[in-house]
């Protein structure tokens, strides 16, 4: 569930599908785990091929402490999106 907060105000709640590796918080870049935790939606990608692509601030100063702890880098550049944008009509 993705909970959109302004402030402490809770604004709306999203059914989401996540990365191809779900269990637990992203660790390293690569896991195809999703961050969890607070995040600020940071900027639009409007030419991106994926329905209202927004990028996450991952990873934040504690991400990078706790990868760097583990001798991992973080990963970044996680976007959240919605379904391919020809996906309603594209021929099968």
């Amino acid at each position: 569930m993705l909970q959109l907060f302004a402030g402490e105000r809770l604004l709306r709640e999203y059914s989401v599908a996540l990365g191809g590796n779900p269990v637990g918080d992203k660790m390293q870049e690569g896991d195809r785990r999703t961050p969890e935790g607070r995040y600020v939606l940071d900027w639009r990608n409007d030419a991106s091929s994926f329905y209202r692509s927004i990028h996450i601030s991952y990873p934040a100063p504690e991400d990078v402490r706790a990868a760097a702890a583990k001798g991992l880098h973080p990963g970044g550049m996680i976007m959240i999106h919605g379904q391919p944008n020809y996906f309603g009509w594209r021929p099968f």
